[in-house]
């Protein structure tokens, strides 16, 4: 998990870090992203997802948090995302 208001800095992931819980009335924006992959590529699918993250979206004014999950059939990776809205029409 990737966690914390970003201005142009880059993130780097945590180790450990927890789930961040979003209040609906905060101006949040959330991104749900499900891959599908091979069982045996799904790690390798999640460390490039994590980097990939980190690298970009870590550096885009507004970011706040990103999570990775993997099933436990290891078959699909889902990426959630939160961004800050940067207009009250979202």
């Amino acid at each position: 998990m990737i966690n914390g208001p970003t201005s142009l800095a880059c993130l780097a992931p945590e180790k450990g870090a927890r789930l961040i819980r979003l209040d609906p009335s905060g101006g949040y924006i959330p991104i749900v992203i499900t891959n599908r992959v091979a069982p045996e590529r799904a790690e390798a699918l999640l460390d490039l997802l994590t980097r990939a993250t980190a690298e970009t979206m870590g550096c885009v004014p507004g970011f706040f948090s990103g999570n990775f999950h993997i099933n436990l059939d290891r078959t699909q990776v889902v990426r959630r995302e939160a961004l800050a809205a940067v207009s009250e029409n979202y």
